[in-house]
């Protein structure tokens, strides 16, 4: 049975096309062996961001921590493939190398020929230095956007709005077609590449989009202030490149479809339609109902290719053994579910014509993949805190991490927020007299809180505002403050009331240490099978090499 996957997504190429680059020799250094295993500088660059660090200490300490989680890994997948425990995992990744391979084959047919040019990069540039003004009739049929063609020259395009009114574009045919003001990268690429070539008033013959077919006038133009080309230039080509892996990898999929010889047997797929029942799951994470098919209707081909032919029991298996069951209740769901399985196993086939399963970065990534599955068994095994805690137990950390546990104290003001010193002193002597804050707050305050009738609170101290935090923790409870100036005004502030800070009773937050416990002890257990495997198997770590992650980029880009 053949796992579903679609290799060649949007996640797929952002994922590979962010780590194209001349970065092989540099991720292929060794920074630590464990055992037969071996962690590169590119496995450790995956987890590391670099940034600035204060000293070399604290640099060296920060890597050494994600270091030290990456050889724990490793330490548990030795430590599990010698008790066995590769076999069952391997049998879970049956498909794994072939889906890598795609991957691979992904890099090489599509993303190693998206190469982008100086001369490309400069004319996106140019292009990026004028805004366009555009408006557009979309009409469904090639024959009536000749038609609409003709009578918009025939007219010297006065009629275009008039015309517009017929548009497909229902947003846009009540305002003459109008598409507004422009940017080059904010279109569609068939609109883009049309606009830009068009010169102002002219209207472009009907060309073929997604939504239909188009035609496009430029009403107007204007200039766009941009940073210099220099400095614009690497965003650019990666715009550019992606653009390209996408197309090549659109054509790709399509010449695969017609190698696929795909023939569809609409009275079986309708058959199967009918046969599904039409009960709605009652959560989105039950799979959709299946079609109930007799024994002969099993027999009935749905569909052959290149590769073998389907039949209905077949679908219905492969679709019950999917990850994630796909619907089968419309011809275009089933068309799509079929397609989709078999281009995936042409992906397949045309990666092992090139050997790609055998290829170094994809043995590589399969070993990280089933070592990080083993290491999780074995830290299933081995790593396990203790089901149940004894009261006692729970009672001592309670008394010893109370500080933990403690609700800190909250204060409510009311505040009036206005902009003059005067005004301030007017609102301070009206509330000393008795004046109610709410009230005055709610017709004069500037600040967000006026539609609160000044109510700000209750915070802790360490949540309250800054501005207000210093006034609000120094006041005693229905005290008015004087006139105090921030940086949008000057403030009133009364206390209104004060949460005193609370220790929560042991009951409250059982669950709490029942789970600081248990991670504390599996801590400990993890710490001590490391120290165990760490006198059994081998580790050796390249400080030098470790020291320099994050740099060796910088310096390679000065060279």
């Amino acid at each position: 049975m053949r796992k579903y996957f679609t290799i060649f997504s949007l996640i797929t190429l952002i994922l590979i096309s962010s780590i194209i680059g001349c970065r092989v020799k540099k991720a292929d250094k060794v920074l630590a062996k464990v055992g037969d295993r071996i962690i590169t500088v590119g496995d450790f660059e995956r987890r590391f961001r670099p940034k600035p660090f204060p000293s070399t200490e604290e640099e060296r300490a920060e890597k050494m921590k994600i270091l030290n989680t990456m050889i724990e890994e490793k330490l548990f997948a030795v430590a599990g493939e010698k008790e066995g425990m590769a076999e069952e995992i391997e049998k879970d990744l049956d498909d794994y190398p072939d889906r890598l391979a795609v991957n691979q084959l992904y890099e090489e047919v599509i993303v190693k020929k998206a190469k982008v040019s100086l001369a490309e990069m400069k004319r996106t540039y140019r292009n990026m230095e004028r805004e366009l003004h555009g408006r557009h009739i979309l009409c469904k049929t090639k024959e009536d956007a000749e038609k609409v063609y003709r009578e918009l020259i025939k007219n010297d395009a006065k009629n275009f709005a008039e015309l517009a009114k017929n548009s497909l574009d229902l947003k846009t045919r009540d305002k003459a077609g109008d598409l507004g003001w422009f940017s080059w990268g904010k279109m569609d690429p068939e609109h883009q590449e049309v606009a830009y070539k068009l010169k102002k008033r002219k209207i472009s013959k009907p060309f073929q989009t997604r939504f239909g077919w188009d035609i496009l006038q430029i009403v107007d133009e204007r200039g766009k202030k941009l940073r210099p080309f220099e400095e614009e230039k690497e965003t650019i080509s990666k715009t550019i490149k992606m653009q390209k892996i996408a197309k090549l990898a659109n054509d790709y999929l399509e010449k695969l479809k017609k190698r696929a010889k795909i023939n569809y047997d609409t009275t079986v797929i309708n058959l199967l339609v009918e046969k599904t029942p039409t009960v709605k799951p009652k959560s989105p994470f039950e799979p959709p109902p299946s079609p109930v098919l007799t024994e002969e209707e099993g027999k009935m081909v749905v569909a052959t290719s290149v590769l073998s032919t389907v039949t209905a029991a077949e679908l219905l298996e492969m679709a019950e053994k999917a990850p994630r069951r796909p619907p089968l209740n419309t011809q275009d769901a089933i068309i799509r579910y079929i397609e989709g399985d078999i281009i995936n196993q042409l992906l397949i086939n045309q990666a092992r014509r090139m050997h790609l399963h055998k290829s170094p970065e994809v043995i590589k990534n399969y070993t990280n993949v089933k070592d990080n599955r083993i290491a999780g068994e074995y830290r299933k095994k081995y790593v396990v805190p203790p089901e149940e805690i004894p009261e006692e137990e729970l009672k001592n950390y309670y008394e010893k991490h109370k500080e933990d546990f403690k609700v800190e104290e909250k204060r409510e003001t009311r505040i009036v927020v206005v902009n003059s010193k005067e005004e301030a002193d007017g609102i301070y002597r009206t509330l000393k007299r008795g004046g109610d804050i709410r009230k005055i707050a709610k017709g004069k305050s500037t600040h967000y809180t006026k539609g609160r009738e000044g109510k700000l609170g209750p915070l802790t101290k360490a949540r309250f505002p800054a501005e207000f935090k210093g006034k609000a923790f120094s006041l005693k409870k229905g005290q008015i403050s004087k006139p105090f100036e921030i940086k949008d005004g000057f403030v009133v502030m009364k206390l209104t009331n004060i949460e005193p800070a609370i220790y929560l009773e042991l009951e409250k937050v059982k669950t709490r240490i029942k789970n600081n416990i248990k991670n504390e002890e599996r801590e400990n257990t993890k710490n001590e099978l490391i120290d165990r495997l760490m006198k059994e198997i081998s580790v050796v770590i390249n400080e030098d090499v470790l020291l320099m992650t994050g740099k060796m980029e910088k310096e390679e880009e000065k060279k």
